[in-house]
């Protein structure tokens, strides 16, 4: 008896690969949003009401771009949208303002998806801005009242690079705690999370007042304590793929599956013909100890391994296309017993045509014999012989075939001579047998009738 079960083991991808898409350098148009849920731009102390930009009331954005083959991704600046503006209270000059934060895109976002592992990197350039209109702009009265005027001030972020990877700032702030590590693609949901704890921010830039916008840059720097070096700053992007329409959704163009079947004593019939590769596949790799590196390589997706004692052992597969691309590993524990199983080679009676010819002593006639493996492992080094009775038929006696994978069937033509001294016969019966290692034998028989 033999168990199968899925395990989780560290993998990685040589190359990026889009399925849906003609060519690694062409293109198909994608809809990449942010979600707000759990979304935050972080400075460490901020003394706004909020520790964090709060994305989650801004709402969601994004844009429809496109990515590559190669799982390059752009959404173009005129096609990003802004979240919903959030608006804080804040005393200036003995009055309450609102104060209104604004983030939008200050460029196009780019950046490269991988649907064979996960791995996913944006650079997302952004701005902050912070305006207010109508604020009491000096301490003293004037005449007819006091001076008001409009606030508009900006900063840029560098979100560059957003990864879904582990970043480890260079000098974290203790509290709170920076996000260290995103979340990978999903090609099934669309969704990933990226983040970034090292970027440098720079400080406020004030269009407005026309007078005074130094002071209310230094002041807005101070609230929300930048500029900042590495390290003081964090942020978590949830994003995620959409699909419909002429829309598509990242998917990987390989897809390495396979199944395992107890074979003879303390063996397993592994298989991965269920597997998918666009460009088609070059070599199966297999790793037969679960440490993450191809122990075998094979041209046909099946392979049989024997092992020493009977016990579960992580089996794992990947697939090298014909564009030279390498899927991730996939793996599953293979439990394999002393008892032999349904995974073993089997060798169907053979076909012979015709099974009947007609033929004078001396002359030469031909048999085309067909080889079929109807068992669930691969038949090694099958060979076809032959035999006559009384040895009265002569030719090349043995034709190899080598290892024949399952469901598969090739065709050998024998020649065979009648022997003069059949002369004195009515027939000839031919005996043909085929082997495939120790045990696995299939036979056939054909007849010449002596003219």
């Amino acid at each position: 008896m033999l168990l199968v079960s899925t395990l989780v083991l560290a993998g990685s991808a040589g190359a990026q690969k889009v399925d849906g898409v003609s060519s690694k350098s062409a293109t198909v148009p994608v809809n990449l949003q942010l979600t707000p849920s759990d979304a935050f731009v972080r400075i460490r102390g901020w003394t706004l009401p909020a520790p964090a930009l709060p994305l989650f009331l801004m709402g969601s954005w994004g844009g429809r771009g496109t990515v590559s083959g190669a799982g390059a991704v752009n959404i173009p600046q005129g096609q990003i949208s802004s979240p919903a503006d959030f608006v804080f209270k804040k005393d200036i000059n003995g009055e309450e303002e609102d104060m209104i934060v604004t983030l939008s895109a200050r460029g196009d976002w780019n950046g490269t998806v991988n649907p064979l592992n996960g791995d996913a990197v944006m650079d997302m350039p952004t701005t902050l801005r912070i305006r207010a209109n109508h604020v009491r702009m000096v301490d003293i009265p004037w005449p007819g009242g006091w001076i008001y005027g409009n606030i508009d001030c900006t900063v840029p972020f560098e979100f560059n690079p957003m990864t879904t990877g582990t970043m480890d700032p260079p000098d974290p702030a203790p509290d709170p705690k920076p996000v260290t590590k995103g979340t990978s693609y999903s090609s099934k949901t669309g969704q990933f999370s990226v983040i970034n704890n090292s970027m440098n921010v720079g400080g406020f830039n004030c269009t407005h007042p026309d007078i005074g916008g130094g002071k209310v840059a230094d002041e807005l720097n101070e609230a929300v304590n930048i500029p900042s070096p590495a390290g003081r700053m964090d942020s978590k992007f949830n994003m995620t793929f959409l699909e419909g329409g002429n829309i598509i959704r990242p998917k990987p163009a390989i897809k390495p599956a396979f199944t395992a079947l107890q074979g003879a004593p303390l063996s397993a019939a592994l298989n991965a013909k269920s597997s998918y590769a666009k460009a088609g596949v070059l070599r199966y790799l297999w790793d037969t100890n679960g440490d993450a590196k191809f122990d075998e390589i094979t041209s046909r997706s099946d392979l049989s391994h024997a092992f020493s004692a009977p016990g579960t052992y992580p089996m794992g597969m990947r697939i090298v296309d014909k564009d030279g691309d390498v899927s991730n590993w996939t793996y599953r524990l293979v439990t394999v017993s002393t008892k032999a199983g349904s995974g073993v080679p089997r060798l169907a009676p053979l076909k012979i045509r015709p099974a009947k010819r007609k033929a004078r002593p001396g002359s030469k006639v031909k048999f085309r014999v067909r080889v079929t493996n109807s068992g669930l492992a691969t038949a090694p080094g099958v060979k076809v012989c032959f035999k006559a009775k009384k040895r009265m038929a002569k030719g090349k006696k043995c034709r190899k075939i080598g290892d024949l994978s399952p469901g598969l069937a090739k065709k050998l033509t024998f020649k065979v001579k009648v022997a003069r001294k059949a002369s004195g016969r009515k027939r000839v019966s031919l005996k043909f047998k085929a082997t495939a290692g120790p045990g696995y034998t299939s036979s056939g028989k054909a007849r010449i009738r002596i003219m």
